[in-house]
């Protein structure tokens, strides 16, 4: 047990790499609520053209307001926020293993989704991509 809580024993992934100071641990707590906002915001902006798979439905739009104005991803952009949030706030080496996993699978899926709104979408989409940042906004 660690500070009343039983802990999952995991040898090294059960280990802190980050110390449990008030200010990390709002941090974290800001991050996650910020970023699960953001993924709510952007899921909500895209209305019926949300899928969770990989798809284009039946009239598909290419959307680029609100949180698409900014970011191509904006949900695993949220969704990535929370959990650096999430590393803060729980401080494992678990957590950063887990960071790293989710990034690489939200970057395939996102690469994947790409591909598919160039082949609907052509060059209006290839402008669109120039303006924005994949996960994270372009500036300058």
């Amino acid at each position: 047990m660690e500070d009343g809580r039983r802990v999952f024993d995991l040898g090294m992934l059960s280990e802190r790499i980050i110390p449990p100071a008030l200010p990390t641990l709002y941090t974290g707590i800001a991050l996650t609520w910020l970023g699960v906002a953001f993924a709510v915001w952007a899921r909500s902006n895209l209305g019926q053209n949300w899928s969770g798979r990989v798809t284009v439905k039946v009239d598909h739009q290419l959307i680029q307001s609100g949180p698409y104005a900014f970011v191509r991803h904006p949900i695993y952009s949220g969704l990535l926020l929370a959990n650096i949030g999430a590393v803060l706030f729980i401080g494992r080496w678990r957590c950063l293993l887990a960071l790293v996993i989710f990034l690489a699978e939200i970057s395939r899926k996102a690469a994947k989704e790409e591909g598919l709104m160039v082949t609907e979408f052509g060059e209006k989409y290839e402008d669109y991509r120039r303006r924005t940042g994949f996960l994270f906004p372009r500036f300058g």
